[in-house]
């Protein structure tokens, strides 16, 4: 049987209901924590943490994060009152989103006074993001959180850093980092950015990917690198693409 744990409850660790010490974390309260674990929760009073395993669902508002191990770390406000700062979870992270965001990693950190994850991959791996039919890897992932105007939860933008590759069956953009906000569908692409498509190459500083009307197209001045050229590459069938985009 699972077990359901409402971290912001106190009880584990004190007899004082948490409060929090700064505005964020006051809204971010409204929401709360859950750990679900199929083989129960351990905290230690002298650590200020727990631990929890076995099939561990992370859930905070609308949104999931599973993982075979989380970690759930404490600290005291300057009222003396206990709070949650910090989630880690371990070996086999998997993110859901509200809006059919989802997400592979191999360990993350949900910071919760900054409201972001950060999904990191092991060794020879990387961090696999999908939306739609959209396919997103990179070296790097940081998801940040906000509250609309009716304080409920949702994602503000995803940050991708390192060997940024974005795939969809029409093409393949490649760059350094790519952030994605969900309120316009909109991904921009930075750093030596190259559009693949099968009827040729497009390069520059920035490229611009629309995931509602599947439209993407090369920028030569996003306040990235004002003044660089858009290059294109249209490839005659009998030449080989990969001497090309060396």
């Amino acid at each position: 049987m699972k077990i359901v744990y409402l971290l912001f409850l106190s009880a584990l660790l004190s007899q004082q209901t948490i409060a929090s010490s700064s505005e964020t974390m006051k809204e971010a309260e409204k929401v709360p924590l859950i750990i679900d674990s199929k083989e129960g929760l351990k905290c230690d009073r002298e650590k200020m943490s727990c631990v929890a395993v076995g099939s561990v669902v992370v859930t905070k508002g609308p949104y999931e994060m599973h993982s075979n191990r989380a970690d759930a770390f404490m600290k005291k406000n300057e009222t003396g009152k206990m709070e949650i700062n910090r989630v880690e979870a371990h070996d086999d992270v998997r993110f859901f989103g509200l809006h059919g965001e989802k997400a592979t990693a191999d360990d993350a950190v949900y910071d919760l006074e900054s409201q972001k994850i950060t999904l990191s991959p092991g060794q020879g791996h990387q961090v696999v993001v999908w939306k739609n039919e959209y396919v997103l890897l990179s070296d790097n992932v940081d998801i940040y959180f906000k509250e609309d105007q009716d304080k409920k939860l949702q994602v503000d933008k995803i940050e991708a850093n390192g060997h940024v590759s974005m795939s969809s069956p029409d093409e393949l953009v490649e760059g350094h980092k790519a952030v994605f906000t969900p309120a316009n569908k909109l991904v921009l692409v930075t750093g030596d950015v190259r559009v693949n498509r099968k009827e040729g190459q497009l390069r520059g500083p920035a490229a611009q990917v629309n995931l509602d009307t599947k439209v993407s197209k090369v920028l030569k001045d996003s306040n990235v690198s004002t003044g660089d050229r858009v290059r294109v590459y249209v490839y005659p069938e009998e030449v080989d693409k990969k001497a090309v985009q060396k």
